[in-house]
């Protein structure tokens, strides 16, 4: 076998050595496999027959001592990791971000397992680059992936793939670790649950409330088992503007499907006007009140 890879010019550098195959006719008329691991001396001195057919695999498509910077990025980047790296060692600063970044919500993709398990977390990067030395500049780990998002719909496709890597991973005692938020925030939609989310953490996945938000109170939607077995919803009501302000109680710890809901600003509509032409002593454009007529108009001209 080493003769035989000598003749084809030697192994290129992104060959796996230790992955020598050799796949041989046997004399029933299947096939066998022969291991050739090209880095000991019995896999190279393997004796080939006629027909032999030798494979050697290139080594894996990853970096196990690094950590990526992806998505809404200047330039998507791999980083050395070593101990102690943190959030802000990889993203310095909001300058190597693309416009109109979600500096709020990154999310960690962070294997848990040799066979590709893996879980999520969100980071805020604004928290995190006020503060380096606090919580909020999360350490990372070998292979962890960080994801930026942009601040409107352009982030559903990426969502929604990381969505299906949970799905398939998904147990029936888990369920799909995903979380839901609609009504009046910057990017309503389907979001990965994380370990130790908060309904304060899903409305910064969310991209935040918009402008319409009504601070009063929120909906959340949650399966639950019933007496019965079966699955019902239960509507919660949420004192927003306590969650938002880090009460616990408020602040619940999210489930599997659960749905917020961010209730509008009741008649909230954004602001309208009319212009005014021709003789008046003061043409122009007019914000108008709810009801406001013409007349009312023409003596504010």
């Amino acid at each position: 076998s080493e003769e035989l890879v000598r003749v084809a010019g030697g192994l290129k550098p992104t060959a796996l050595a230790s992955s020598g195959r050799i796949e041989r006719i046997a004399p029933r008329g299947d096939r066998k496999i022969i291991d050739a691991d090209l880095t000991t001396s019995t896999g190279q001195q393997v004796r080939l027959q006629d027909g032999d057919v030798m494979r050697i695999l290139p080594v894996l498509d990853r970096f196990d001592d690094s950590v990526a910077l992806v998505g809404h990025v200047r330039r998507p980047v791999q980083y050395q990791w070593r101990e102690g790296l943190r959030l802000t060692d990889v993203v310095p600063s909001l300058a190597i971000l693309s416009a109109r970044a979600d500096t709020g919500y990154l999310l960690i993709r962070r294997e848990i397992s040799e066979d590709g398990r893996f879980e999520v977390r969100s980071a805020d990067l604004n928290a995190a680059l006020r503060e380096p030395s606090g919580p909020f500049n999360v350490p990372l780990l070998k292979r962890d992936s960080i994801r930026v998002f942009p601040l409107d719909e352009g982030r559903g496709a990426a969502i929604r793939d990381i969505l299906k890597d949970l799905e398939a991973q998904a147990t029936p005692d888990s369920g799909i670790r995903r979380v839901e938020i609609g009504g009046s925030v910057r990017a309503p939609g389907q979001y990965p649950l994380e370990p130790n989310m908060r309904i304060s953490d899903l409305i910064r996945a969310g991209g935040g409330l918009a402008d319409s938000a009504f601070l009063g109170d929120a909906e959340l939607s949650r399966y639950v088992i019933g007496e019965n077995g079966s699955r019902v919803t239960e509507l919660m009501r949420i004192d927003l503007q306590a969650a938002l302000d880090g009460d616990a109680f408020s602040d619940q710890l999210l489930q599997p499907y659960d749905y917020l809901t961010i209730r509008e600003v009741p008649e909230w509509r954004e602001q309208e006007a009319v212009t005014l032409e021709g003789e008046v002593r003061f043409p122009g454009v007019y914000p108008i009140q709810r009801g406001e007529t013409l007349s009312s108009i023409l003596d504010r001209a």
